[in-house]
Order: C-alpha cells, then sequence, then structure tokens
C-alpha cells in the first residue's frame, strides 16, 4: 500500500508526513489535530537501531487515520482511546490485503 502524501476528509486537508525517525521512540506514528497533520515513520532502520516493517508502517498511518476520523466527527473520547485507534488500524489493514 502506497501512504499518500495528503488527504482530503470532510473538507479538511491532512498532509502526511514520512519521517526518518522521532525523538518519542514510544510511537510509530502521530496525529496532530491542530495541524491537521500526520506523521509516520518510514520503513527500515532507524537512527537508534529499530527496525520498521512495511506493516508496521501502515498500521501505524491507518492508526492514526482513526484518531483523524475520530476528532473530526466529534467523538472526543474515541479519538483519545488508543485501543480503539488500534483496532481499527487492525482491521483497516486487513481490510486493504484481502481486497488485493
Amino acid at each position: 500500500m502506497k501512504i499518500p502524501k495528503q488527504i482530503k476528509i470532510n473538507g479538511s486537508t491532512i498532509n502526511i508526513e514520512m519521517i526518518n525517525d522521532n525523538v518519542d521512540k514510544d510511537y510509530t506514528g502521530k496525529f496532530y489535530p491542530l495541524e491537521m497533520k500526520i506523521e509516520v515513520i518510514k520503513a527500515g532502520k532507524t537512527k537508534d537501531g529499530r527496525v520498521i516493517s512495511e506493516d508496521t508502517m501502515i498500521h501505524s498511518f491507518l492508526h492514526e487515520l482513526g484518531h483523524l476520523f475520530t476528532h473530526i466527527n466529534g467523538y472526543d473520547d474515541l479519538y483519545k482511546d488508543e485501543k480503539f485507534c488500534d483496532e481499527m488500524g487492525y482491521f483497516l489493514h486487513q481490510l486493504i490485503q484481502g481486497l488485493k
């Protein structure tokens, strides 16, 4: 799956930035609601030696889409729910893989 550089949802433009590394090692993607931006760490080896797989990169993007969708639609409780967004990411990833 190719991750787009930009998407439009509900009249909003969301920029997607692929990054080589991140300061906070606890995540592989992040949604910034004020900037309407998603960051996703690229597949490959990071500066600190972590290996990010293609599947992890795609799941991270889809997980962040979960945050985006819940934020845009005003579901504040779900927006903050990491487990929900993680499950949404897994569901979407499996769905996309099944469409091939």
